[in-house]
């Protein structure tokens, strides 16, 4: 991708198509003033370029950006993967420790008593323990 296309900037083009989806740019451009390169730096990973060539360009030096591309784009997709799922067990745990709470303070158990029933309602109807600790919560009591 250029910088200087005729109906829109290379870099929000860029910014554009990384953002529908997914896919990250290499500039190649004969430009590298400081004002696009803050730009790009004022977006960050949103921006989508991943890569900046000075032309000319050779073969072997597009070559190597865009694996250098695909390998940045890889281990990005994998970080957000990964977050998603720490942000997911992060909120099931907070339901679970909820529902524990709830147990409780109606029950007068302890804390560790809380978390065993929980797990034996869990195993005794087969489901998963952050269904039953949404059980808990919505009625709030262990049913």
């Amino acid at each position: 991708m250029d910088i200087r296309m005729p109906r829109m900037n290379g870099i929000d083009a860029a910014m554009l198509i990384f953002a529908e989806l997914g896919i990250p740019a290499i500039i190649i451009s004969a430009y590298s003033d400081e004002e696009n390169i803050n730009h790009i730096h004022s977006h960050g990973e949103a921006s989508g370029v991943f890569g900046y060539l000075l032309k000319p360009v050779t073969r072997e030096q597009l070559a190597v950006q865009i694996g250098v591309v695909r390998q940045r784009a890889a281990v990005m997709s994998h970080q957000s993967t990964r977050i998603g799922q720490l942000e997911n067990n992060l909120a099931q745990r907070r339901t679970v420790e909820q529902a524990k709470w709830i147990l409780v303070s109606k029950r007068g158990v302890t804390e560790p008593q809380a978390h065993e029933l929980l797990q034996k309602a869990a195993r005794d109807r087969r489901r998963p323990l952050i269904e039953v600790a949404q059980g808990v919560i919505t009625a709030g009591e262990l049913i």
